[in-house]
């Protein structure tokens, strides 16, 4: 799970979604029966992509950037962060979007697709002729970038940090690696031992994502301050998000 900021991917990381998009069901939401709620890239393709475009963005940093230190940063934690990664797609669940439109799930999916390889139709255009004067906002897609003037000031928004503000990163930054085995969550650190004997479960009974109880040398405990000196202070990262990397298009 990547990302989840206002159901959307930043106009200037549409890169990472190139090559063939298809039109596949939900990935988070699979109590419902959609089929066509997401949509799915390879994932190789559109990291390439990505970091031709900000090496584009980084030679043209006098026209684009603003903070040069703070962007070369961003980029290598960014490009850092995508490599570790290894499953062959990148998923945009849309469900929850589309839900509120009357317009059918596979319309809105079609448009979304269209939306898509338009703006990076843009992006490569600009890259190709090696000019950022092709990077206006109004040849982008609808509510490509609401409320800002044009692309410079939205790449140099401080909130996006040049993308890596954008990502989901606490995982890959974290001092322990939370683990899945049969069934329940434990953690190790960052050389793969053990940290106790600690393993927790989710309980979907009373709130979607919240980690009620918890599993600690096989006796089961609501989770309480008690058992705070056991359980490492982590987040189990396993709440609603809207852009993830899986392997295949079809596990769900």
């Amino acid at each position: 799970m990547m990302v989840e900021i206002g159901y959307g991917l930043p106009v200037f990381l549409h890169p990472l979604l190139v090559g063939e998009g298809l039109i596949g069901g939900n990935n988070y939401n699979i109590h419902t029966p959609g089929k066509n709620s997401g949509l799915f890239y390879p994932a190789e393709t559109g990291i390439e992509n990505l970091k031709r475009f900000y090496n584009f963005i980084e030679k043209h940093q006098s026209e684009l950037i603003e903070r040069p230190e703070e962007f070369t940063i961003a980029k290598a934690r960014i490009f850092d962060y995508l490599v570790k990664l290894d499953q062959d797609y990148f998923n945009l669940d849309a469900w929850d979007v589309f839900n509120t439109n009357t317009e059918s799930h596979h319309e809105q999916a079609t448009d979304l697709l269209e939306d898509i390889q338009n703006n990076n139709l843009v992006i490569t255009k600009a890259m190709d002729s090696a000019d950022p004067g092709h990077l206006k906002l109004s040849l982008f897609s609808r509510d490509s970038a609401p409320g800002f003037e044009n692309f410079k000031e939205f790449l140099n928004h401080p909130d996006f940090d040049y993308g890596w503000g954008v990502f989901d990163h606490s995982e890959a930054t974290s001092d322990v690696e939370i683990f899945e085995e049969n069934g329940l969550w434990g953690l190790k650190d960052q050389k793969g031992n053990l940290i106790g004997a600690v393993f927790y479960f989710l309980d979907f009974k009373t709130s979607v994502g919240n980690i009620n109880k918890c599993l600690i040398n096989n006796f089961t405990s609501p989770t309480s301050g008690e058992i705070d000196n056991v359980v490492p202070s982590v987040n189990i990262p396993f709440i609603f998000h809207t852009f993830c990397f899986i392997s295949s298009p079809f596990d769900f």
